[in-house]
This record gives C-alpha cells, sequence and structure tokens, in this order.
C-alpha cells in the first residue's frame, strides 16, 4: 500500500491599512467607511466625502473607488505626484 499525502499553502498578502476616514458610533464601533489607505499606496474611496486624504498624497499610488460613489471635489489628488491608476 502506498499513501501520499499533498499539502498546499496559500499565503496573502494583505495590505495594513494607514489611514481612513470613519463615521464612528457611540462606543467607538466603525459605523461607516468613507475612504482608507493601505501601506501599498491604494487609496481606496467607499462614499462621497471630502478629500481629507491629502495629508498622504504623496504616499498614495493607485486610487479604487467603490461603486455608489457619485462625486469625487476638484483638487482631491492635489499633490499625488506618485499616483499612476484610477
Amino acid at each position: 500500500m502506498i499513501v501520499s499525502s499533498i499539502s498546499c499553502l496559500t499565503v496573502v498578502s494583505s495590505a495594513a491599512v494607514v489611514d481612513g476616514g470613519y463615521e464612528y458610533g457611540e462606543n467607538d464601533e466603525i459605523l461607516s467607511k468613507y475612504w482608507e489607505l493601505d501601506d501599498s499606496g491604494v487609496l481606496t474611496i467607499y462614499k462621497d466625502t471630502t478629500p481629507t486624504w491629502l495629508d498622504h498624497a504623496e504616499k498614495i499610488k493607485e486610487v479604487v473607488i467603490e461603486a455608489g460613489v457619485t462625486q469625487i471635489p476638484t483638487g482631491a489628488f492635489y499633490g499625488c505626484k506618485n499616483l499612476v491608476s484610477i
């Protein structure tokens, strides 16, 4: 009798969130996400909001705009000199 075993390990890399715009509840739980920037430079915009991410402008490399976002303010990406993809 021959018994063989094959194991497989899948590694999923997940970027850590650097900063974000959130609405908080009474117990400091996050009720709603407006935007998040991860440590790989991806800015994800979840809802219409003011561009409070501009403190991190030089870190932003890519922007992902989720379904439901209807407005992006003028100047929202001012200073994002490393931005290569929206």
